[in-house]
């Protein structure tokens, strides 16, 4: 009986950590405002970043920043549907990805 709800709890906990990984490219701007952080990818929109009240945001926003610094290109991650070409200040980022070149 255990087995079972641990594998349901696995389970659960799988299909919510699934998103919408925007294509890598570089970053072109970055916009630092009072209670958010806004990122332009090359050939994307405006993505928000997320809020500083919300966990992992100035983490997020710290690897955005090195990787704008070095030319590097990122990806970030959305949650399920999300439109990576569209104007979004809505929906703030899961994760993001730092590639090595």
């Amino acid at each position: 009986m255990i087995r079972k709800i641990f594998l349901l709890f696995v389970i659960i906990l799988s299909v919510n950590a699934h998103g919408k990984d925007c294509p890598p490219e570089k970053i072109k701007y970055v916009q630092v405002e009072r209670d958010k952080v806004l990122v332009f990818l090359e050939n994307q929109n405006w993505h928000l970043l997320g809020f500083y009240n919300v966990d992992g945001t100035k983490e997020m926003y710290s690897a955005v920043l090195a990787a704008h610094m070095a030319d590097k290109n990122v990806s970030i991650r959305y949650p399920e549907g999300y439109d990576c070409s569209a104007y979004e200040l809505s929906i703030g980022a899961h994760m993001v990805r730092v590639y090595p070149e």
